[in-house]
């Protein structure tokens, strides 16, 4: 159970051990943060360079790539988490240590533990071991905010590959009081085999092999995109695949969806939350991101109540306010033939 990964919003480290070894964790974890000792980092800075290839060797990974730097304008949502290739070749032992010593103090740390123990004795080992990590620098506010967008904005990439299309959305972040409206039009939109765009592109129209909706695509603590995708069928095209991306938009946007939808879409959204809370694993990483995205752990157990009050007018109104065409951006891989 040990693993560790990093998003847009957050890095994250996951243990799982026995009750009887909190301590243990607690001194390893003092240790670590205070001394690091970054004894591989040629090796996983290796890894990391393999990951960045294998991005750049699909046309999807390619494609949005540019669309996202497209996308935005300033904020840092605007590239992957990993960079450039250049930045990981550049990067030196000394870089990683200067940047861990200034981000990975207490002040900027959250952690929580699940499972077999109680408050009266894992205070008292937290204080002893964590308390003691070096405050370190609580990174200041969001500096740079992206600006409203004005007009559409398309990224077109001709590849010797499949056709693909993604249309994506400007859209608040997980803070805002829609939050869950959002969540709830992905869910009519694109929640599986029954929604509404894949029954609609590749059920009934089959102009598509597959299609779908992201609520929010990077990261969720800031301001993101809602993002549409589809990938058209043999003797398809991604201009008909728009076009049936849009009736379905319009759709959503001028009729309210209709009670037994959103109660079904209700229904799954609670029973995702729930198995996600369902070990003590998920429960940790739940309360962590709650905590690190939304200030407030205590908001995971509001979750429940926050899904039930969205009303079919709230998805309607987010739509309508969201999909506008000057919101978004496209972006479309065009198949070309090898070497032209």
């Amino acid at each position: 159970g040990l693993n560790a990964g990093t998003s847009f919003d957050q890095t994250v480290y996951i243990y799982s051990l026995p009750s009887n070894k909190l301590e243990l964790w607690a001194a390893l974890e003092y240790d670590r943060f205070t001394n690091p000792v970054l004894r591989e980092f040629y090796k996983e800075k290796d890894v990391i360079m393999e990951e960045r290839r294998m991005t750049e060797s699909q046309p999807t990974g390619r494609l949005l790539e540019d669309f996202l730097a497209v996308a935005y304008k300033g904020h840092m949502y605007r590239s992957y988490v990993i960079g450039h290739m250049s930045d990981l070749q550049g990067m030196r032992r000394s870089d990683a240590d200067a940047w861990f010593r200034r981000y990975y103090g207490a002040k900027n740390l959250t952690a929580v533990v699940v499972g077999d123990v109680t408050p009266a004795t894992a205070w008292p080992v937290l204080e002893k071991w964590l308390g003691r990590i070096p405050p370190g620098e609580k990174p200041g506010p969001l500096v740079t905010e992206e600006p409203p967008q004005r007009a559409e904005k398309r990224v077109i990439m001709e590849d010797p590959s499949q056709p693909f299309l993604v249309v994506g959305y400007h859209r608040p972040a997980i803070t805002d009081p829609d939050a869950r409206a959002y969540e709830a039009l992905s869910g009519i939109l694109a929640g599986g085999p029954s929604s509404r765009l894949y029954r609609a592109l590749v059920k009934e129209k089959q102009v598509a092999l597959d299609a779908g909706a992201i609520p929010s695509l990077g990261g969720d603590k800031y301001p993101g995109l809602f993002l549409f995708y589809a990938m058209p069928n043999r003797g398809r095209t991604n201009a008909e695949c728009e076009a049936a991306v849009d009736a379905e938009i319009d759709r959503m946007m001028k009729a309210p969806v209709a009670p037994e939808e959103l109660a079904g879409v209700k229904a799954r959204a609670k029973m995702s939350l729930v198995s996600r809370l369902s070990d003590n694993m998920g429960l940790a990483q739940e309360l962590a991101t709650t905590e690190n995205l939304r200030g407030n752990w205590r908001l995971l157990f509001r979750e429940l109540d926050e899904i039930d009050r969205v009303t079919a007018a709230d998805v309607q109104r987010v739509a309508q306010k969201t999909f506008v065409k000057s919101n978004r951006t496209v972006g479309l891989i065009e198949t070309s033939r090898a070497g032209k």
